[in-house]
Protein backbone atom coordinates (compact mmCIF):
# COMPACT_ATOMS: atom_id res chain seq x y z
CA UNK A 1 0.00 0.00 0.00
CA UNK A 2 3.07 2.49 0.04
CA UNK A 3 2.76 3.03 -3.84
CA UNK A 4 -0.55 4.11 -3.22
CA UNK A 5 0.40 6.54 -0.49
CA UNK A 6 2.98 7.87 -3.25
CA UNK A 7 0.35 8.52 -5.83
CA UNK A 8 -2.12 10.05 -3.90
CA UNK A 9 0.84 12.63 -3.04
CA UNK A 10 1.05 13.35 -6.99
CA UNK A 11 -1.99 13.68 -7.10
CA UNK A 12 -2.67 16.58 -3.93
CA UNK A 13 0.10 18.09 -5.77
CA UNK A 14 -1.38 19.04 -8.71
CA UNK A 15 -4.81 19.63 -7.56
CA UNK A 16 -3.41 22.34 -5.31
CA UNK A 17 -2.76 24.34 -8.44
CA UNK A 18 -5.64 24.33 -9.97
CA UNK A 19 -7.24 27.43 -10.65
CA UNK A 20 -10.84 28.12 -9.08
CA UNK A 21 -12.11 29.11 -12.39
CA UNK A 22 -10.87 25.57 -13.95
CA UNK A 23 -12.11 23.67 -10.67
CA UNK A 24 -15.85 24.64 -11.75
CA UNK A 25 -15.50 24.31 -15.63
CA UNK A 26 -14.10 20.62 -14.54
CA UNK A 27 -15.93 19.72 -12.01
CA UNK A 28 -19.39 21.78 -11.38
CA UNK A 29 -19.76 20.78 -14.93
CA UNK A 30 -20.74 16.82 -13.83
CA UNK A 31 -23.52 18.76 -11.64
CA UNK A 32 -26.88 18.71 -13.68
CA UNK A 33 -29.64 21.15 -12.05
CA UNK A 34 -31.56 20.64 -15.10
CA UNK A 35 -33.79 17.67 -16.00
CA UNK A 36 -34.72 15.78 -19.04
CA UNK A 37 -37.96 13.73 -19.69
CA UNK A 38 -37.74 10.90 -22.32
CA UNK A 39 -40.78 8.51 -23.37
CA UNK A 40 -41.72 7.10 -19.87
CA UNK A 41 -39.20 8.73 -16.86
CA UNK A 42 -37.50 12.14 -15.93
CA UNK A 43 -33.41 12.00 -16.25
CA UNK A 44 -30.32 13.79 -15.38
CA UNK A 45 -28.90 12.86 -18.80
CA UNK A 46 -29.95 14.15 -22.03
CA UNK A 47 -30.40 11.88 -25.05
CA UNK A 48 -27.12 12.02 -26.45
CA UNK A 49 -24.72 9.17 -27.68
CA UNK A 50 -22.33 10.24 -24.98
CA UNK A 51 -24.66 8.27 -22.45
CA UNK A 52 -25.86 4.80 -22.68
CA UNK A 53 -29.04 3.61 -21.92
CA UNK A 54 -30.51 4.79 -18.70
CA UNK A 55 -33.13 3.32 -16.54
CA UNK A 56 -34.77 4.04 -13.41
CA UNK A 57 -32.92 4.03 -9.85
CA UNK A 58 -35.75 2.19 -8.77
CA UNK A 59 -34.95 -0.66 -11.19
CA UNK A 60 -31.25 -0.63 -11.24
CA UNK A 61 -29.85 -2.74 -8.59
CA UNK A 62 -32.40 -5.42 -9.61
CA UNK A 63 -30.82 -6.58 -12.54
CA UNK A 64 -28.49 -9.49 -12.70
CA UNK A 65 -25.39 -8.86 -11.18
CA UNK A 66 -23.38 -9.84 -14.35
CA UNK A 67 -24.78 -7.14 -16.11
CA UNK A 68 -24.90 -4.28 -13.48
CA UNK A 69 -21.36 -4.69 -12.60
CA UNK A 70 -19.65 -5.70 -15.57
CA UNK A 71 -16.57 -5.46 -15.34
CA UNK A 72 -13.44 -5.42 -17.94
CA UNK A 73 -10.20 -6.40 -18.25
CA UNK A 74 -8.07 -3.72 -18.27
CA UNK A 75 -6.11 -2.44 -22.25
CA UNK A 76 -2.62 -1.02 -21.57
CA UNK A 77 -2.80 -0.42 -25.92
CA UNK A 78 -5.26 2.18 -24.71
CA UNK A 79 -5.23 5.04 -22.05
CA UNK A 80 -7.51 4.62 -19.19
CA UNK A 81 -10.02 7.48 -20.42
CA UNK A 82 -10.17 4.84 -23.37
CA UNK A 83 -10.99 2.01 -20.60
CA UNK A 84 -13.47 3.79 -18.53
CA UNK A 85 -15.07 4.99 -22.00
CA UNK A 86 -15.56 1.17 -22.66
CA UNK A 87 -17.02 0.42 -19.40
CA UNK A 88 -19.63 2.77 -19.56
CA UNK A 89 -20.62 1.36 -22.78
CA UNK A 90 -21.91 -1.90 -20.80
CA UNK A 91 -23.01 -0.20 -17.62
CA UNK A 92 -26.05 1.41 -17.92
CA UNK A 93 -26.86 4.80 -16.13
CA UNK A 94 -29.02 5.76 -13.73
CA UNK A 95 -31.68 8.37 -14.21
CA UNK A 96 -31.47 9.99 -10.89
CA UNK A 97 -28.88 9.75 -7.83
CA UNK A 98 -30.24 8.75 -5.40
CA UNK A 99 -29.13 7.09 -1.56
CA UNK A 100 -32.66 6.28 -0.28
CA UNK A 101 -35.88 5.81 -0.82
CA UNK A 102 -38.12 8.71 -1.75
CA UNK A 103 -41.67 9.80 -1.58
CA UNK A 104 -43.53 11.74 -4.69
CA UNK A 105 -39.93 13.34 -5.64
CA UNK A 106 -39.86 12.03 -9.17
CA UNK A 107 -38.55 15.67 -10.41
CA UNK A 108 -35.40 15.67 -7.88
CA UNK A 109 -31.64 14.48 -8.20
CA UNK A 110 -28.27 13.46 -5.57
CA UNK A 111 -31.36 13.33 -2.48
CA UNK A 112 -31.44 11.15 0.46
CA UNK A 113 -33.90 10.87 3.15
CA UNK A 114 -36.87 13.50 1.26
CA UNK A 115 -39.67 13.76 0.88
CA UNK A 116 -42.10 16.02 -2.11
CA UNK A 117 -39.03 17.12 -3.66
CA UNK A 118 -39.80 19.09 -6.94
CA UNK A 119 -36.97 20.02 -9.33
CA UNK A 120 -33.94 20.60 -7.29
CA UNK A 121 -30.89 18.79 -6.78
CA UNK A 122 -28.67 18.05 -3.64
CA UNK A 123 -31.40 17.83 -1.23
CA UNK A 124 -30.58 15.60 1.87
CA UNK A 125 -31.07 14.76 4.99
CA UNK A 126 -34.69 14.30 5.77
CA UNK A 127 -36.12 17.78 4.15
CA UNK A 128 -39.58 17.61 3.15
CA UNK A 129 -41.61 20.05 0.51
CA UNK A 130 -38.68 21.49 -1.59
CA UNK A 131 -39.08 23.10 -5.06
CA UNK A 132 -36.52 24.75 -6.97
CA UNK A 133 -33.50 24.82 -5.10
CA UNK A 134 -30.35 23.75 -4.62
CA UNK A 135 -28.74 22.16 -1.49
CA UNK A 136 -30.79 21.78 1.24
CA UNK A 137 -30.57 19.98 4.18
CA UNK A 138 -30.85 18.77 7.83
CA UNK A 139 -34.47 18.24 8.11
CA UNK A 140 -35.27 21.50 6.67
CA UNK A 141 -38.88 22.11 5.37
CA UNK A 142 -41.03 23.98 3.03
CA UNK A 143 -38.07 25.52 1.34
CA UNK A 144 -38.57 27.34 -2.22
CA UNK A 145 -36.41 29.10 -4.90
CA UNK A 146 -33.36 29.05 -2.47
CA UNK A 147 -29.84 27.79 -2.23
CA UNK A 148 -27.70 26.32 0.96
CA UNK A 149 -30.57 25.72 3.10
CA UNK A 150 -29.69 24.20 6.32
CA UNK A 151 -29.86 23.16 9.48
CA UNK A 152 -33.97 22.52 10.41
CA UNK A 153 -34.66 25.75 8.63
CA UNK A 154 -38.39 26.37 7.64
CA UNK A 155 -40.26 28.26 5.36
CA UNK A 156 -37.94 30.21 3.39
CA UNK A 157 -38.57 31.74 0.03
CA UNK A 158 -35.85 33.32 -2.72
CA UNK A 159 -33.31 33.24 -0.21
CA UNK A 160 -29.39 31.71 -0.19
CA UNK A 161 -27.63 30.70 2.89
CA UNK A 162 -30.03 30.21 5.68
CA UNK A 163 -28.94 28.66 8.55
CA UNK A 164 -31.00 27.20 11.62
CA UNK A 165 -33.99 30.14 10.73
CA UNK A 166 -37.61 30.43 10.21
CA UNK A 167 -39.76 32.35 7.56
CA UNK A 168 -37.25 34.05 5.55
CA UNK A 169 -38.45 35.78 2.33
CA UNK A 170 -35.84 37.45 -0.18
CA UNK A 171 -32.73 37.28 2.10
CA UNK A 172 -29.25 35.94 1.46
CA UNK A 173 -27.08 35.07 4.64
CA UNK A 174 -29.21 34.68 7.72
CA UNK A 175 -28.36 32.39 10.83
CA UNK A 176 -30.81 31.64 13.79
CA UNK A 177 -33.07 34.35 12.86
CA UNK A 178 -37.17 34.59 11.94
CA UNK A 179 -39.59 36.64 10.46
CA UNK A 180 -37.00 38.09 7.67
CA UNK A 181 -37.58 39.81 4.48
CA UNK A 182 -35.25 41.33 2.20
CA UNK A 183 -32.54 41.65 4.62
CA UNK A 184 -28.61 40.18 4.71
CA UNK A 185 -26.54 39.40 7.10
CA UNK A 186 -28.51 38.72 10.62
CA UNK A 187 -27.75 36.39 13.79
CA UNK A 188 -30.24 36.12 16.72
CA UNK A 189 -32.54 38.62 14.79
CA UNK A 190 -36.49 38.89 14.61
CA UNK A 191 -39.16 40.66 12.90
CA UNK A 192 -36.93 42.61 10.28
CA UNK A 193 -37.48 44.32 7.29
CA UNK A 194 -35.05 45.44 4.83
CA UNK A 195 -31.93 45.16 7.17
CA UNK A 196 -28.42 44.35 7.24
CA UNK A 197 -25.43 43.60 9.33
CA UNK A 198 -27.19 43.26 12.58
CA UNK A 199 -27.11 40.57 15.26
CA UNK A 200 -29.59 39.96 18.28
CA UNK A 201 -31.96 43.09 16.74
CA UNK A 202 -35.87 42.62 16.65
CA UNK A 203 -38.52 44.81 15.31
CA UNK A 204 -36.63 46.72 13.11
CA UNK A 205 -37.01 47.95 9.27
CA UNK A 206 -33.96 49.61 7.51
CA UNK A 207 -32.02 48.83 10.57
CA UNK A 208 -34.43 51.40 12.86
CA UNK A 209 -35.99 50.16 16.11
CA UNK A 210 -39.18 50.65 16.61
CA UNK A 211 -42.03 49.20 19.58
CA UNK A 212 -43.58 46.00 18.33
CA UNK A 213 -47.15 47.97 17.70
CA UNK A 214 -45.22 50.29 15.12
CA UNK A 215 -43.43 47.58 13.64
CA UNK A 216 -46.62 45.77 12.71
CA UNK A 217 -48.33 48.92 11.73
CA UNK A 218 -45.24 49.75 9.29
CA UNK A 219 -44.62 45.96 7.97
CA UNK A 220 -48.20 46.07 6.91
CA UNK A 221 -47.49 49.06 5.20
CA UNK A 222 -44.26 47.70 3.33
CA UNK A 223 -45.63 44.40 2.29
CA UNK A 224 -48.60 45.38 1.02
CA UNK A 225 -47.18 46.56 -2.56
CA UNK A 226 -45.96 43.07 -4.43
CA UNK A 227 -44.48 44.88 -7.19
CA UNK A 228 -41.26 45.74 -6.06
CA UNK A 229 -40.60 42.70 -4.58
CA UNK A 230 -38.16 40.57 -7.32
CA UNK A 231 -36.39 44.63 -7.45
CA UNK A 232 -35.94 44.86 -3.55
CA UNK A 233 -33.98 40.91 -3.99
CA UNK A 234 -32.16 42.13 -7.03
CA UNK A 235 -30.42 45.20 -4.94
CA UNK A 236 -29.47 42.51 -2.25
CA UNK A 237 -27.26 40.15 -4.11
CA UNK A 238 -24.37 42.38 -4.55
CA UNK A 239 -23.98 42.02 -0.74
CA UNK A 240 -21.44 40.08 0.81
CA UNK A 241 -21.74 38.12 3.41
CA UNK A 242 -19.96 38.74 6.85
CA UNK A 243 -17.53 35.97 7.86
CA UNK A 244 -18.08 34.08 11.36
CA UNK A 245 -15.10 32.73 13.58
CA UNK A 246 -13.48 31.80 10.16
CA UNK A 247 -9.60 32.81 9.43
CA UNK A 248 -7.33 32.84 6.82
CA UNK A 249 -10.05 32.50 3.64
CA UNK A 250 -10.73 34.31 0.58
CA UNK A 251 -14.31 34.63 -1.17
CA UNK A 252 -17.97 33.97 -0.06
CA UNK A 253 -19.40 32.95 3.10
CA UNK A 254 -17.70 30.35 5.18
CA UNK A 255 -18.86 29.41 9.35
CA UNK A 256 -15.99 28.40 11.51
CA UNK A 257 -13.48 27.49 8.88
CA UNK A 258 -9.99 28.02 7.81
CA UNK A 259 -6.85 28.11 5.69
CA UNK A 260 -9.03 27.54 2.62
CA UNK A 261 -8.80 29.60 -0.37
CA UNK A 262 -11.07 30.10 -2.71
CA UNK A 263 -14.02 28.87 -0.45
CA UNK A 264 -17.71 29.55 -0.91
CA UNK A 265 -20.24 27.98 2.23
CA UNK A 266 -18.24 26.32 4.05
CA UNK A 267 -18.50 25.19 7.67
CA UNK A 268 -16.15 23.37 9.54
CA UNK A 269 -13.69 23.07 6.77
CA UNK A 270 -9.68 23.16 7.83
CA UNK A 271 -7.22 23.97 5.23
CA UNK A 272 -7.88 23.58 1.52
CA UNK A 273 -8.66 25.42 -1.40
CA UNK A 274 -11.39 25.51 -4.45
CA UNK A 275 -14.38 24.47 -1.84
CA UNK A 276 -17.87 25.37 -2.66
CA UNK A 277 -20.44 24.03 -0.75
CA UNK A 278 -19.03 21.20 2.01
CA UNK A 279 -20.40 21.51 5.53
CA UNK A 280 -20.37 19.73 8.96
CA UNK A 281 -20.72 20.15 12.35
CA UNK A 282 -17.70 18.04 13.20
CA UNK A 283 -14.34 19.72 11.21
CA UNK A 284 -12.90 17.98 8.04
CA UNK A 285 -9.65 19.03 6.53
CA UNK A 286 -7.77 18.66 3.57
CA UNK A 287 -10.71 19.67 1.04
CA UNK A 288 -9.39 20.51 -2.15
CA UNK A 289 -11.61 20.79 -5.42
CA UNK A 290 -14.60 19.78 -3.96
CA UNK A 291 -18.29 20.83 -4.92
CA UNK A 292 -20.61 19.16 -2.19
CA UNK A 293 -20.06 17.87 0.61
CA UNK A 294 -21.77 16.81 3.82
CA UNK A 295 -21.13 14.43 6.55
CA UNK A 296 -18.35 13.72 9.31
CA UNK A 297 -15.11 12.73 9.00
CA UNK A 298 -14.34 14.13 5.55
CA UNK A 299 -10.79 14.05 5.07
CA UNK A 300 -7.97 14.35 1.75
CA UNK A 301 -10.67 14.69 -0.63
CA UNK A 302 -9.50 16.07 -3.93
CA UNK A 303 -11.29 17.00 -7.04
CA UNK A 304 -14.49 15.19 -6.50
CA UNK A 305 -18.19 16.24 -6.95
CA UNK A 306 -20.47 15.04 -4.27
CA UNK A 307 -18.92 13.34 -1.61
CA UNK A 308 -20.42 12.59 2.06
CA UNK A 309 -20.27 10.62 5.29
CA UNK A 310 -17.07 8.87 6.48
CA UNK A 311 -14.71 9.48 3.39
CA UNK A 312 -11.25 9.57 3.70
CA UNK A 313 -8.86 9.54 0.61
CA UNK A 314 -11.01 10.16 -2.74
CA UNK A 315 -9.65 11.64 -5.62
CA UNK A 316 -11.16 12.80 -9.28
CA UNK A 317 -14.17 11.56 -8.53
CA UNK A 318 -18.27 11.74 -8.73
CA UNK A 319 -20.62 10.83 -5.94
CA UNK A 320 -19.03 8.50 -3.54
CA UNK A 321 -20.14 8.64 -0.27
CA UNK A 322 -18.90 6.38 2.38
CA UNK A 323 -15.99 5.78 0.41
CA UNK A 324 -12.03 5.16 1.30
CA UNK A 325 -9.40 5.20 -0.99
CA UNK A 326 -10.99 5.77 -4.31
CA UNK A 327 -9.92 7.13 -7.41
CA UNK A 328 -11.89 8.14 -10.93
CA UNK A 329 -15.06 6.77 -10.28
CA UNK A 330 -18.60 7.48 -10.68
CA UNK A 331 -21.58 6.82 -8.00
CA UNK A 332 -20.11 4.35 -5.36
CA UNK A 333 -21.11 3.72 -2.40
CA UNK A 334 -19.65 2.39 0.75
CA UNK A 335 -16.71 1.24 -1.14
CA UNK A 336 -12.68 1.11 -0.71
CA UNK A 337 -9.51 0.47 -3.24
CA UNK A 338 -11.39 1.40 -6.40
CA UNK A 339 -10.47 2.54 -9.68
CA UNK A 340 -12.02 3.61 -12.34
CA UNK A 341 -15.54 2.03 -11.23
CA UNK A 342 -18.93 3.01 -11.92
CA UNK A 343 -22.38 2.03 -9.89
CA UNK A 344 -20.45 -0.45 -7.01
CA UNK A 345 -21.68 -0.96 -3.51
CA UNK A 346 -19.98 -2.37 -0.58
CA UNK A 347 -17.13 -3.94 -2.90
CA UNK A 348 -13.36 -3.51 -2.53
CA UNK A 349 -10.12 -3.81 -4.81
CA UNK A 350 -12.30 -3.58 -7.83
CA UNK A 351 -10.77 -1.75 -11.18
CA UNK A 352 -13.04 -0.65 -14.02
CA UNK A 353 -15.60 -2.62 -12.21
CA UNK A 354 -13.74 -6.03 -11.71
CA UNK A 355 -12.96 -7.84 -8.66
CA UNK A 356 -9.13 -8.24 -7.82
CA UNK A 357 -7.39 -9.67 -4.84
CA UNK A 358 -5.64 -7.27 -2.72
CA UNK A 359 -2.19 -8.41 -3.95
CA UNK A 360 -3.39 -8.52 -7.78
CA UNK A 361 -4.93 -4.34 -6.84
CA UNK A 362 -1.97 -3.29 -6.11
CA UNK A 363 0.16 -4.39 -8.93
CA UNK A 364 -2.11 -3.54 -11.65
CA UNK A 365 -3.08 -0.09 -10.02
CA UNK A 366 0.68 0.91 -9.82
CA UNK A 367 1.00 0.19 -13.50
CA UNK A 368 -2.34 2.29 -14.47
CA UNK A 369 -1.12 4.90 -11.93
CA UNK A 370 2.98 4.93 -13.85
CA UNK A 371 0.92 4.87 -17.40
CA UNK A 372 -1.48 7.78 -16.20
CA UNK A 373 1.86 10.05 -15.09
CA UNK A 374 3.38 9.16 -17.79
CA UNK A 375 0.67 10.38 -20.04
CA UNK A 376 0.79 13.31 -18.15
CA UNK A 377 -3.20 12.89 -17.01
CA UNK A 378 -2.72 11.45 -13.55
CA UNK A 379 -4.41 14.35 -11.68
CA UNK A 380 -6.85 15.40 -14.45
CA UNK A 381 -10.54 15.44 -13.84
CA UNK A 382 -12.90 12.97 -16.33
CA UNK A 383 -12.31 14.86 -20.10
CA UNK A 384 -14.63 16.92 -21.61
CA UNK A 385 -15.60 13.55 -24.22
CA UNK A 386 -16.58 11.86 -21.15
CA UNK A 387 -19.05 14.38 -19.64
CA UNK A 388 -22.47 13.78 -20.50
CA UNK A 389 -24.21 16.91 -19.83
CA UNK A 390 -25.03 20.49 -21.39
CA UNK A 391 -22.81 22.13 -19.72
CA UNK A 392 -25.32 25.81 -19.61
CA UNK A 393 -27.44 22.46 -17.57
CA UNK A 394 -24.90 22.41 -14.54
CA UNK A 395 -23.78 23.84 -12.01
CA UNK A 396 -20.85 25.36 -14.24
CA UNK A 397 -23.46 26.77 -16.14
CA UNK A 398 -24.68 28.82 -13.08
CA UNK A 399 -21.90 29.91 -11.47
CA UNK A 400 -18.90 30.51 -13.75
CA UNK A 401 -19.27 33.22 -16.88
CA UNK A 402 -18.00 30.74 -19.47
CA UNK A 403 -19.58 31.82 -23.14
CA UNK A 404 -21.12 29.12 -25.33
CA UNK A 405 -18.00 29.31 -27.74
CA UNK A 406 -15.94 28.65 -24.98
CA UNK A 407 -17.16 26.08 -23.85
CA UNK A 408 -18.20 24.12 -27.21
CA UNK A 409 -14.56 24.98 -27.93
CA UNK A 410 -13.25 22.50 -24.75
CA UNK A 411 -15.78 20.03 -26.54
CA UNK A 412 -18.35 20.29 -23.90
CA UNK A 413 -22.33 20.18 -24.67
CA UNK A 414 -24.65 23.03 -24.91
CA UNK A 415 -28.35 23.20 -25.23
CA UNK A 416 -30.09 25.46 -27.30
CA UNK A 417 -33.15 24.08 -26.92
CA UNK A 418 -36.47 25.00 -24.23
CA UNK A 419 -36.49 23.70 -20.96
CA UNK A 420 -40.33 21.92 -20.91
CA UNK A 421 -39.14 18.89 -18.65
CA UNK A 422 -42.39 19.83 -16.82
CA UNK A 423 -44.21 21.76 -19.19
CA UNK A 424 -47.35 19.30 -20.38
CA UNK A 425 -48.00 19.29 -24.64
CA UNK A 426 -50.87 21.58 -25.37
CA UNK A 427 -50.79 23.83 -22.62
CA UNK A 428 -52.57 27.05 -22.07
CA UNK A 429 -49.57 29.53 -22.43
CA UNK A 430 -49.74 33.08 -20.84
CA UNK A 431 -47.27 35.51 -20.85
CA UNK A 432 -46.13 37.20 -17.57
CA UNK A 433 -47.51 40.43 -18.19
CA UNK A 434 -50.84 38.42 -17.57
CA UNK A 435 -49.92 37.49 -14.27
CA UNK A 436 -51.57 40.72 -12.93
CA UNK A 437 -54.51 39.10 -13.82
CA UNK A 438 -54.26 36.50 -12.03
CA UNK A 439 -53.38 37.92 -8.21
CA UNK A 440 -55.17 40.83 -6.25
CA UNK A 441 -56.28 41.65 -3.00
CA UNK A 442 -60.07 40.93 -2.56
CA UNK A 443 -61.44 42.35 0.76
CA UNK A 444 -57.84 43.54 1.68
CA UNK A 445 -57.09 39.55 1.67
CA UNK A 446 -54.17 38.47 -1.03
CA UNK A 447 -55.79 36.36 -3.51
CA UNK A 448 -53.70 34.19 -6.52
CA UNK A 449 -56.34 33.08 -8.38
CA UNK A 450 -56.14 29.16 -8.68
CA UNK A 451 -56.85 29.35 -12.35
CA UNK A 452 -53.13 29.88 -12.91
CA UNK A 453 -52.09 26.12 -11.78
CA UNK A 454 -53.62 25.22 -15.53
CA UNK A 455 -51.57 27.74 -17.52
CA UNK A 456 -47.72 27.70 -18.40
CA UNK A 457 -46.03 31.23 -18.12
CA UNK A 458 -43.93 32.77 -20.65
CA UNK A 459 -41.09 35.50 -19.36
CA UNK A 460 -39.57 37.81 -21.23
CA UNK A 461 -36.47 35.75 -22.35
CA UNK A 462 -39.25 33.39 -23.97
CA UNK A 463 -38.64 30.76 -21.64
CA UNK A 464 -41.51 28.50 -19.88
CA UNK A 465 -42.72 27.20 -16.47
CA UNK A 466 -45.77 26.77 -14.28
CA UNK A 467 -47.20 27.08 -10.82
CA UNK A 468 -48.11 23.69 -9.06
CA UNK A 469 -50.01 23.13 -6.18
CA UNK A 470 -47.03 23.13 -3.45
CA UNK A 471 -46.38 26.34 -4.87
CA UNK A 472 -49.28 27.94 -4.86
CA UNK A 473 -50.21 26.78 -1.18
CA UNK A 474 -46.53 28.28 -0.48
CA UNK A 475 -47.51 31.81 -2.22
CA UNK A 476 -51.03 32.22 -0.46
CA UNK A 477 -50.09 31.15 3.26
CA UNK A 478 -47.64 34.19 3.25
CA UNK A 479 -49.25 36.46 0.98
CA UNK A 480 -46.35 36.41 -1.99
CA UNK A 481 -46.59 37.52 -5.71
CA UNK A 482 -46.23 35.16 -8.15
CA UNK A 483 -42.47 34.58 -9.72
CA UNK A 484 -41.91 36.34 -12.75
CA UNK A 485 -38.98 34.79 -14.16
CA UNK A 486 -38.23 31.29 -15.18
CA UNK A 487 -36.94 29.00 -12.09
CA UNK A 488 -33.86 28.04 -13.80
CA UNK A 489 -32.91 31.65 -13.75
CA UNK A 490 -34.63 32.09 -9.97
CA UNK A 491 -31.52 29.47 -9.28
CA UNK A 492 -28.58 31.20 -11.00
CA UNK A 493 -29.71 34.71 -9.39
CA UNK A 494 -29.58 32.81 -5.31
CA UNK A 495 -26.16 31.32 -6.25
CA UNK A 496 -24.55 35.07 -7.74
CA UNK A 497 -22.65 35.56 -5.45
CA UNK A 498 -19.66 38.28 -4.75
Amino acid sequence: MNNIKYWQEKIQEKRKQTTFRDFIMDIASWQPIVFHKSSWMVSRFPETDRMKEVIKYSDYYKQDSTEYLYGIDYDDSKNIFQNYADLRKHVKGINMINFFNSENSEYADVVSKWKNIYLSAFIVNGDEDVMYSFWVNDESKRILNSAIISDHSENVYFSLAVQHSFKVFYSRYINNSSDIWFSTNLLWCTHCIACHDLENKSYHIENVEYSKDEYMKKRDEYLQDKNPYHARYLSLVSNAWKHLASSNITWSYWVESEDIESAHFTYRISGGKNVFNVWWFEWCQNIYDVFDGWGPSLQDIYAVNGIAINSENCYTSCHVPNCNTVFYSYYLESCSYCIWCIGLQNKSYCILNKQYTKEEWEILAHKIFTQMESEWILWEFFPWELNPFYFNDTMAGILGNFTQDEVESQGYMWRDQEIKVDIPENADVISVADLKHYQSYDDWRWNINPSILKKVIQDEKGNYYRIVHMEYDFLMNYWLPLPEIHWLDRMKLNLWIK
